[in-house]
Order: structure tokens, then sequence, then C-alpha cells
């Protein structure tokens, strides 16, 4: 039929959900980041007050990151870079063409990708 997608769905359900599912558990379980020379980074253990609370709302925040931030912080780049073209053709003859790059979409995409899960 006509689905119009490269894989076709099941009637009835909404990929989202899934979606949404697979990129936390791919987040969550990557593999650690390496150094820039090459050697892998590594983080003691910290000892907490208030132990299993204290991981339960790290858990907590860190869902609510990808859940709920992340998610606008991609809007909120999609909404910047129709910003930064708009604002583009006032702001290069003024010589501010990286000052608006970087408040309409470095700072929103920096946020969502780059700042670690439930720093925010």
């Amino acid at each position: 039929g006509g689905h119009g997608g490269f894989l076709p769905r099941p009637s009835g359900t909404s990929g989202c959900p899934a979606l949404l599912a697979s990129l936390a558990i791919t987040v969550l379980f990557a593999p650690p980041v390496q150094a820039a020379g090459g050697a892998p980074v590594i983080e003691a253990p910290v000892e907490t007050p208030g132990g299993v609370l204290a991981g339960a709302a790290n858990i907590a925040k860190g869902a609510f990151d990808l859940a709920v931030l992340r998610p606008l912080g991609v809007i909120a780049a999609g909404a910047g870079s129709v910003f930064f073209v708009a604002s583009a053709p006032f702001v290069a003859p003024s010589g501010n063409l990286s000052e608006a790059w970087d408040m309409f979409l470095y700072a929103p995409l920096e946020y969502t990708f780059q700042r670690p899960i439930g720093d925010f």
C-alpha cells in the first residue's frame, strides 16, 4: 500500500515512542567517549549523600533531560535556523554574522548535543 515510508509500519501504531525509547537506550549505554589524545576518559565513583535516593534522582533527571529537554533543544535549533536566515541580511552588513550564528544555532545545538545528560 501507500505507506509513504521506507519500511511499512503496522496500522494503528506510532513510531515516536519507540524511536524515543531506542534513542534513550542508545545514549545511556553508549561506550565511553575518548579524549583528544585517544586515552579513555575514566571517572572515579563519587560518594553522594543520600545513596540510593540520590541515584534515583539522577536517573529521573536524565530521563527528563532525554524525554523533554533534548527534543526541545532540537526544536529550538530548528527555530533558530529560521531566525538566523531571516536575520542574516540585516546582520551581515554590520559584521555580526558570527554572533547571530552563535546565538541562534550554536547555543541550542551545544545545549542539546554537547551537554552531559542530566546537567541542566
